[in-house]
């Protein structure tokens, strides 16, 4: 009887009573950091672009980026670190950790790294978690009635470079190359090469058989690992086949400073296909 009552209770906050929607989310620029051996910090600036007073909280993690079988993108961070794992979450602290944000406000946190000596060369990584949540003291002076508050959390790709650092990647597998509604479909499987992770772009270029450029995909492509890419290339087939496939990763990116990137020789593979 008791259960029935909460249940009944429950049912009629929800129908009867107004309920509005709190976004608790924030801004990080920028969207990933590199810190190499002299400088040892960096800073990120978190701005509130919403209209409620935001308590912000600041947790550092092991972790990357990678894809499952599918090519979803996925975030990894391990409790139990593996031998190839190059983690500098004990030895890096991020100030301050807790603030306040109000309205339109734009806090910066300074990221220190204290890395032990003899370091290895390479390039260590860590997350910064960024958790936003509307102020208490806000909720409480709300008469707005019952909110759902909807929390964006930000994940931010650290990085820590011990020179020399080495950058590459390898495609070591290509599947299923299809024609689909006026697109050539594949999935890329790219490895890792060097003691650095490789940021840059792929290239997809589709070739008739005259040598011409029928179908064109540029997208930005980052390996910690190893990666697998759903590909879709938007391809004029007028011209008939046969078709060839040129897949190139430079280290190129129209949103980061060409001096953060690690440079290395581009790669270029093709892949003769007939589509039918």
């Amino acid at each position: 009887m008791r259960t029935k009552f909460i249940y009944t209770l429950i049912l009629f906050l929800l129908v009867f009573l107004p309920i509005y929607y709190v976004n608790a989310g924030v801004v990080v620029r920028p969207q990933y950091l590199f810190i190499d051996a002299p400088s040892k910090s960096g800073v990120l600036t978190i701005s509130n672009s919403g209209d409620q007073t935001m308590e912000v909280s600041i947790e550092l993690k092991y972790g990357y980026h990678t894809t499952d079988d599918t090519g979803k993108i996925l975030i990894l961070m391990p409790d139990q670190l593996q031998a190839d794992d190059r983690s500098m979450v004990n030895w890096i602290r991020a100030y301050p950790s807790r603030f306040i944000l109000g309205p339109s406000e734009s806090q910066g946190v300074r990221i220190f790294a204290n890395p032990p000596s003899g370091m290895p060369p390479g390039e260590y990584w860590a997350k910064m978690i960024v958790t936003p949540k509307v102020s208490k003291s806000i909720q409480q002076k709300s008469k707005r009635g019952p909110a759902i508050e909807m929390i964006t959390v930000v994940t931010v790709p650290l990085h820590y470079r011990v020179k020399p650092v080495i950058a590459g990647v390898e495609l070591v597998g290509i599947k299923d190359i299809n024609k689909e509604s006026g697109l050539v479909k594949t999935q890329a499987n790219f490895k890792r090469v060097g003691n650095s992770s490789f940021w840059g772009t792929l290239q997809c270029r589709v070739l008739n058989s005259s040598g011409r450029v029928v179908g064109t995909l540029d997208r930005n492509l980052v390996v910690y690992k190893d990666l697998k890419l759903n590909l879709e290339i938007p391809t004029d087939f007028t011209g008939g086949g046969p078709y060839t496939l040129e897949i190139t990763a430079v280290t190129k990116r129209t949103d980061i400073r060409a001096d953060l990137l690690v440079n290395a020789e581009p790669q270029r593979w093709t892949f003769p296909i007939t589509i039918q």
